[in-house]
């Protein structure tokens, strides 16, 4: 292809019938595009635009207008604990049971769901702790694209084979914590590409973010805040198990799917994203549960270590 011809983009989770070099490069250039946005919000680029058009409604709370930590009764804590029970079975259900002939044999490995399931039941009850935690690093909310997923941009190379993207699909466009919107934007990336390129990407969003704007963000914090993100986003892909994947194609007919090129897998969109969603996020928790010892994912150590901390300062 030549300079500034626009690329051939791989289809929602897709990313395998790219070559291997955009499988990556691609992330690298939603992560700057999402920088630019934030940081001209920051300088005020976007001041001319009215707040409604800016999704203004739909930004966070300000920093620090909730109480945190809360003080939560052990009762209210035990009862959220149970939802995540729910959820957890889910993961156990579809991935252990019903679908397991649809993805890698190590998935269902009984070790490697009980990390699964042990992270769910004990970041779900703080949920919404971990949100108002987040809501508290103003210089991490600014203006963000909803859903910046590889194929809601379009890609292009420059003359000296960098390449960059423009955007589309601006639906939901607001203010938004960083790590929280980014999350959104890698849910296509196969699993090797995050594990390998994760602390690249966020090192990239934080450079493009700092040359736009001057703002320096910190990389650990960046990364506690993306790792206790990611433990929602495990919750959230539980719950959509019910919702959409057995909303579209019922429990009974998983019974006879043997792998996820069925037409009631593949031919089904809800059930198509979200079932290959479930798959890339299961090969990066995989590889990092494997490297670090088999023991808990590492996105639960970083919550507990997280809750730990709070702990100390009140938070029940």
């Amino acid at each position: 292809w030549k300079p500034y011809e626009v690329l051939p983009v791989a289809e929602k989770y897709f990313d395998f019938t790219l070559e291997p070099r955009m499988r990556y490069e691609m992330y690298y250039c939603i992560m700057k595009a999402q920088a630019r946005l934030a940081a001209w919000d920051k300088i005020g680029r976007f001041d001319v635009v009215p707040p409604e058009v800016r999704g203004s409604s739909m930004a966070p709370p300000p920093p620090f207008s909730l109480p945190f930590p809360r003080q939560l009764p052990q009762k209210r804590r035990e009862a959220l604990r149970r939802t995540g029970g729910m959820c957890e079975k889910l993961w156990r259900e579809f991935i252990g049971d019903l679908a397991k002939s649809c993805y890698p044999p190590e998935f269902s490995d009984p070790a490697f769901l009980d990390a699964v399931g042990n992270c769910i039941l004990d970041t779900i009850p703080y949920k919404d702790d971990v949100a108002m935690y987040a809501c508290n690093f103003p210089d991490m909310i600014a203006l963000q694209h909803s859903n910046l997923q590889s194929d809601n941009a379009f890609y292009w190379r420059t003359d000296e084979d960098d390449m960059d993207c423009g955007i589309i699909d601006w639906g939901g466009c607001s203010p938004g914590h960083f790590p929280a919107k980014m999350q959104a934007s890698v849910t296509s990336a196969e699993g090797e590409i995050l594990d390998e390129h994760e602390d690249g990407l966020l090192q990239c969003f934080i450079d493009e973010y700092y040359k736009e704007c001057g703002i320096l963000l910190n990389l650990e914090e960046f990364r506690r805040q993306w790792w206790l993100t990611y433990c929602s986003y495990v919750q959230s892909m539980g719950t959509n198990i019910e919702m959409e994947i057995y909303r579209c194609t019922p429990r009974e007919q998983w019974k006879t799917i043997r792998d996820l090129w069925d037409d009631r897998a593949v031919g089904v969109w809800n059930v198509r994203c979200f079932a290959f969603m479930i798959g890339s996020a299961l090969k990066y928790l995989h590889l990092r549960w494997t490297r670090k010892g088999r023991g808990k994912l590492h996105i639960h150590d970083t919550f507990s270590e997280w809750k730990a901390y709070w702990e100390t300062k009140g938070m029940t």
